[in-house]
């Protein structure tokens, strides 16, 4: 809901959404984007791709320090008047997020040797439902209701760190990832701060030193 609420947001900006494969080109000073039928150009670049960095970078003779992490998370249609309950961090990868309606998520896993699988797995689910179960009164009573598996893939480094900033020895290829599970928190306020960086060079968020390690620490040259 949150994600399908920005993009209605941006369309009404008139950002245009395309939803395909791409390569990115040097072009002088200049950026390309060649996607199946078009070929874009751009003064500035941003890549925010996840764990998909490397496969854009990686033409341009660039190693970057990130893979994929599977999680998996359970989403219950409870029969309970959740609306006004809290979020509940728990020990373990067993977080309860509910929403209005009795809609409860369970989760995520962090599946570091999955890659980009997407299957979900009933050991996910029972891992998930026995982490909470000493966190609830009665846990029968919430998986007794329907529950269905959604399956996603995070970006993630070997420190476990995400990082943002201007892609080393590039001119305007800025660049984050490695949020993991902390995209949605951290995600916008990287976002903000990158569209500061970009908009104003001047700004006093050019030297993101206080938020992240230095991009050589992530993105190197290959030698």
């Amino acid at each position: 809901a949150y994600l399908a609420h920005v993009k209605g947001v941006a369309l009404q900006q008139q950002v245009t959404f395309i939803e395909e494969k791409a390569e990115i080109l040097r072009k002088d000073s200049h950026w390309q984007i060649k996607a199946k039928d078009q070929l874009l150009e751009a003064e500035v670049l941003c890549l925010t791709a996840g764990p998909g960095l490397l496969d854009l970078l990686s033409p341009l003779g660039y190693h970057v320090d990130i893979r994929p992490q599977k999680g998996q998370l359970l989403s219950f249609a409870a029969n309970l008047p959740t609306d006004n309950w809290p979020v509940a961090m728990l020990e373990g990868e067993g977080d309860l997020i509910p929403f209005s309606n009795g809609q409860i998520l369970l989760g995520a896993t962090h599946e570091n040797d999955a890659g980009w699988d997407l299957t979900p797995t009933e050991a996910a689910k029972q891992q998930l439902m026995t982490g909470i179960g000493a966190f609830l009164e009665v846990p029968e009573a919430l998986f007794a209701t329907p529950v269905t598996m959604r399956v996603g893939t995070r970006a993630y480094t070997s420190d476990f760190a995400p990082f943002f900033g201007e892609v080393p020895d590039e001119t305007n290829l800025f660049a984050a990832s490695g949020l993991g599970s902390s995209g949605l928190t951290t995600g916008p306020y990287i976002g903000y701060l990158l569209a500061n960086r970009i908009n104003d060079g001047r700004s006093q968020t050019k030297n993101f030193s206080s938020y992240t390690k230095p991009m050589t620490e992530y993105i190197k040259k290959r030698l």
